[in-house]
């Protein structure tokens, strides 16, 4: 017997998950018809791989929660397989700083960074209250193909993800805090302000 799930969550993990979750049900005695029936209705989790919405120009920003490099690489794989080998894609990543900064971190995040066109790296600044984070971030572009940029200033970090917000351009921004959701919907609303073809269409009404 083979039963059809129309699942929206494309990441892997998310439908090991699902599989894992109907096999389950099934040893307890629920038909797997009912358990792919309640999965095709199930939303995910809050947060996770959301399209925030995009600009006029064709900027599309999404957020994610994921801050081990592992969930990292799982959520930018499903975002490349959901628009496309073609697609140009740009991640706004904060080092994690409560992860240990070792090689093993450092070769993670080089390899969840891979599915990307271009990474924006970010971590605190190094000050007592973020000690026990001793990342060096500055190092990761030595060990990668793809074009990587670092910060360790808020401002900074903005700045160079707004000059990655070309037409066409899908930004992905992960948060570690609380004003992540926050700082993902100014980012866009900022992007819609000074978008040429978002001002052109309002002078149009206007007028």
């Amino acid at each position: 017997m083979q039963n059809e799930i129309l699942y929206e969550n494309c990441e892997e993990i998310q439908v090991l998950n699902a599989l894992a979750a109907t096999a389950a049900a099934h040893h307890a005695g629920v038909d797997p018809s009912i358990a792919a029936k309640a999965l095709s209705h199930f939303v995910g989790s809050k947060d996770r791989l959301t399209n925030l919405g995009s600009t006029n120009s064709g900027v599309s920003v999404w957020m994610d929660y994921a801050y081990h490099p592992a969930a990292i690489h799982a959520t930018l794989k499903a975002l490349r397989s959901r628009l496309g080998s073609r697609s140009r894609i740009v991640a706004g990543i904060p080092a994690h700083n409560q992860l240990k900064w070792d090689s093993y971190y450092r070769d993670g995040l080089i390899q969840a960074i891979s599915p990307l066109n271009h990474a924006i790296i970010f971590a605190q600044p190094k000050t007592q209250k973020f000690a026990a984070f001793e990342g060096r971030i500055e190092e990761i572009p030595e060990f990668t193909q793809i074009s990587v940029q670092t910060s360790r200033d808020y401002d900074e970090y903005r700045d160079l993800l707004s000059k990655q917000a070309l037409p066409d351009t899908n930004i992905i921004l992960f948060w570690t805090y609380t004003s992540g959701r926050e700082f993902a919907e100014k980012f866009l609303s900022n992007l819609k302000a000074n978008d040429v073809y978002e001002n052109e269409n309002l002078q149009a009404t206007k007028e």
